[in-house]
Protein backbone atom coordinates (compact mmCIF):
# COMPACT_ATOMS: atom_id res chain seq x y z
CA UNK A 1 0.00 0.00 0.00
CA UNK A 2 1.35 3.29 -0.75
CA UNK A 3 0.62 6.14 1.51
CA UNK A 4 -3.25 8.03 0.88
CA UNK A 5 -3.04 11.79 -0.90
CA UNK A 6 -5.40 14.15 0.34
CA UNK A 7 -9.23 12.82 -0.25
CA UNK A 8 -12.13 15.66 -1.17
CA UNK A 9 -15.09 14.87 -2.85
CA UNK A 10 -15.87 16.19 -6.11
CA UNK A 11 -19.37 16.28 -7.51
CA UNK A 12 -20.37 15.51 -10.97
CA UNK A 13 -23.06 17.07 -12.83
CA UNK A 14 -25.03 17.42 -15.94
CA UNK A 15 -28.62 18.95 -16.38
CA UNK A 16 -30.55 15.62 -15.63
CA UNK A 17 -29.21 14.19 -12.54
CA UNK A 18 -26.34 14.71 -10.37
CA UNK A 19 -24.12 12.19 -10.01
CA UNK A 20 -21.36 11.62 -7.42
CA UNK A 21 -18.07 9.88 -6.70
CA UNK A 22 -15.52 10.03 -4.38
CA UNK A 23 -12.45 11.48 -6.00
CA UNK A 24 -9.00 11.89 -4.99
CA UNK A 25 -8.82 14.94 -6.30
CA UNK A 26 -8.65 18.21 -4.56
CA UNK A 27 -12.04 20.56 -5.11
CA UNK A 28 -11.70 24.42 -5.75
CA UNK A 29 -11.67 26.51 -2.70
CA UNK A 30 -14.50 28.18 -4.17
CA UNK A 31 -16.35 28.37 -7.13
CA UNK A 32 -14.95 31.29 -8.57
CA UNK A 33 -12.32 29.03 -9.82
CA UNK A 34 -14.10 27.32 -11.14
CA UNK A 35 -15.53 30.63 -13.32
CA UNK A 36 -14.40 29.65 -16.80
CA UNK A 37 -15.43 25.89 -16.95
CA UNK A 38 -19.06 25.00 -17.90
CA UNK A 39 -20.21 24.93 -14.99
CA UNK A 40 -23.85 26.57 -14.66
CA UNK A 41 -25.22 28.62 -11.39
CA UNK A 42 -26.44 25.46 -9.63
CA UNK A 43 -23.65 23.53 -10.44
CA UNK A 44 -21.70 26.42 -8.85
CA UNK A 45 -23.88 26.32 -5.64
CA UNK A 46 -23.35 22.81 -5.15
CA UNK A 47 -19.57 22.79 -5.88
CA UNK A 48 -19.36 25.63 -2.84
CA UNK A 49 -21.85 23.52 -0.40
CA UNK A 50 -19.07 20.56 -1.33
CA UNK A 51 -16.53 22.56 -0.20
CA UNK A 52 -18.64 24.02 2.53
CA UNK A 53 -19.35 20.64 4.41
CA UNK A 54 -16.33 19.35 3.30
CA UNK A 55 -13.87 22.30 5.49
CA UNK A 56 -16.44 23.33 8.12
CA UNK A 57 -19.82 22.27 8.04
CA UNK A 58 -20.75 23.92 11.27
CA UNK A 59 -20.37 27.23 9.94
CA UNK A 60 -22.62 26.99 6.85
CA UNK A 61 -23.69 30.40 6.25
CA UNK A 62 -27.89 30.73 5.93
CA UNK A 63 -27.67 31.86 3.23
CA UNK A 64 -26.41 28.88 1.06
CA UNK A 65 -29.30 27.04 2.37
CA UNK A 66 -31.27 29.84 0.99
CA UNK A 67 -29.67 29.42 -2.40
CA UNK A 68 -29.86 25.82 -2.32
CA UNK A 69 -33.32 26.01 -1.30
CA UNK A 70 -34.35 28.14 -4.73
CA UNK A 71 -33.30 24.83 -6.49
CA UNK A 72 -33.67 21.57 -4.59
CA UNK A 73 -36.17 20.52 -1.89
CA UNK A 74 -35.90 19.90 1.35
CA UNK A 75 -35.32 16.07 0.97
CA UNK A 76 -32.99 16.79 -1.83
CA UNK A 77 -30.56 19.27 0.01
CA UNK A 78 -30.75 16.16 2.97
CA UNK A 79 -29.71 13.81 0.04
CA UNK A 80 -26.60 15.78 -1.54
CA UNK A 81 -25.55 16.50 2.62
CA UNK A 82 -25.73 12.43 2.82
CA UNK A 83 -23.81 12.17 -0.60
CA UNK A 84 -20.91 14.62 0.62
CA UNK A 85 -20.77 13.24 3.72
CA UNK A 86 -20.55 9.79 3.08
CA UNK A 87 -17.66 10.76 0.15
CA UNK A 88 -15.51 12.20 2.73
CA UNK A 89 -16.21 9.02 5.11
CA UNK A 90 -14.74 7.09 2.72
CA UNK A 91 -12.06 9.01 1.76
CA UNK A 92 -10.99 9.19 5.42
CA UNK A 93 -11.58 6.03 6.36
CA UNK A 94 -9.47 4.48 3.03
CA UNK A 95 -6.52 7.44 3.81
CA UNK A 96 -6.53 6.12 7.53
CA UNK A 97 -5.69 2.58 6.69
CA UNK A 98 -3.46 3.52 3.68
CA UNK A 99 -6.29 2.27 0.81
CA UNK A 100 -5.49 3.04 -2.62
CA UNK A 101 -8.58 3.38 -5.20
CA UNK A 102 -8.18 0.46 -7.37
CA UNK A 103 -11.15 0.71 -9.41
CA UNK A 104 -9.86 4.28 -9.99
CA UNK A 105 -6.00 3.31 -10.73
CA UNK A 106 -8.06 0.41 -13.41
CA UNK A 107 -9.61 2.68 -15.33
CA UNK A 108 -6.56 4.96 -15.32
CA UNK A 109 -4.10 1.47 -16.36
CA UNK A 110 -7.31 0.97 -19.14
CA UNK A 111 -6.67 4.14 -20.99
Amino acid sequence: MSPASTSNIRPVTDRSATRWRCSRTSPPRSSTSWASSSLDEVDRLVVDFTVAVTNNARRIPERMFEALRAHFSEAQIVELTLRIALCGFFNRFNDALQIDNELEEAVHAAK
